[in-house]
């Protein structure tokens, strides 16, 4: 489950834990309120408490959504091996997000932010596993929202 300190408007959250959940965007915080829209359904609903709440691990189809691009590349690994690498880029201002699924912990991204106004800058860089804590970190420091887009249904 998520609590609702870990929520931010825009994120996205599942209603329920089963595969059947549908995915809804957090539209309202409040201090006894959680609202949630869903543009899929044309509707909102509005929570009392964050139970029923949890978390959208990150996926190829969903960092779509947010508009990322891919990209397989080969990168160096342990002495003269190399291995492919998928990688995940959204350019925004004066920034690239970057996303590595890393191979060896199942479920568990990299988060690069790099500052275009400095050269070879990577200003932060953090592991993590649902799309909140991309959406949550990758604003802390572009102050942009990442928001799920329409047009890559």
């Amino acid at each position: 489950m998520i609590k609702r300190t870990e929520l931010q408007i825009g994120n996205i959250v599942l209603n329920g834990p089963a595969k059947a959940a549908i995915l809804w965007e957090v539209i309202g915080l409040s201090a006894d309120r959680i609202v949630l829209g869903s543009e899929f359904l044309d509707t909102h609903q509005e929570l009392a408490d964050d139970e029923d709440l949890y978390p959208v691990p990150i996926d190829p189809q969903l960092l779509k959504k947010l508009d990322f691009f891919f990209e397989r590349r080969m990168d160096a690994f342990e002495g003269d091996g190399r291995v492919p690498i998928d990688t995940f880029t959204k350019r925004l201002k004066d920034f690239d997000i970057i996303i590595t699924k890393d191979f060896d912990l199942n479920g568990i991204f990299y988060l690069r932010v790099r500052d275009l106004r400095k050269k070879d800058s990577i200003t932060h860089e953090v592991m993590l596993q649902y799309v909140h804590e991309l959406q949550n970190e990758s604003f802390r420091f572009t102050n942009e929202r990442l928001i799920i887009s329409t047009k890559n249904g």
